[in-house]
């Protein structure tokens, strides 16, 4: 090569930055993730990667996870170290691409009613219908955009959705969906 020509070796490196979710899906994620895409965005990062492993969380916490992600102009994707069960499915559904280690696991994402001090809840028929409805509606638009299967993506939340792919029950009625 002639000091006046340049040559090419490949393409550009690409800058990955890494956000660790992992604990619940509560308030302090939220400054977490908020900081995580301020700094990729700071670094002029290509790819915003969340590293996973959740029990999942609170509905309006993850709403506000999802808006931040929104944010990030580059390529996004979920990297489920271990778990991303509930909460931790919506905010994986919300980025480009979801990578799965061996043994994890995703799903489980039907919306619980948790009592102060006592765990978890059953909901009335109504109110499980109309949170359903409203969580389905949200996560159904974000794997729409990032091109997941939403067939997927609401047997995970509604018990009451079948999943059939190729001819084959993955999911029967009246389970909730959780792949490995």
């Amino acid at each position: 090569v002639e000091a006046s020509e340049t040559a090419t070796v490949g393409p550009a490196p690409r800058r990955v930055y890494v956000v660790p979710v992992r604990d619940d899906i509560m308030p302090p994620m939220t400054y977490v993730v908020r900081r995580g895409v301020k700094e990729a965005m700071e670094a002029h990062a290509d790819l915003l990667v969340l590293d996973m492993d959740t029990n999942g969380g609170r509905v309006d916490v993850t709403e506000e996870i999802i808006g931040i992600l929104g944010k990030f102009p580059g390529d996004t994707a979920t990297y489920v170290n271990a778990k991303a069960f509930s909460a931790g499915a919506f905010i994986a559904v919300a980025t480009r691409r979801i990578y799965m280690a061996d043994e994890a696991v995703i799903g489980a994402a039907a919306p619980m009613l948790m009592i102060p001090g006592g765990g978890p809840a059953e909901l009335p028929a109504t109110v499980e219908a109309k949170m359903t409805s409203g969580i389905k509606a949200l996560i159904r638009a974000k794997a729409e955009k990032q091109g997941h299967n939403v067939e997927v993506i609401e047997a995970m939340i509604d018990r009451n959705k079948e999943l059939v792919i190729d001819g084959k029950v993955l999911n029967p009625k009246g389970q909730i969906l959780t792949l490995t």
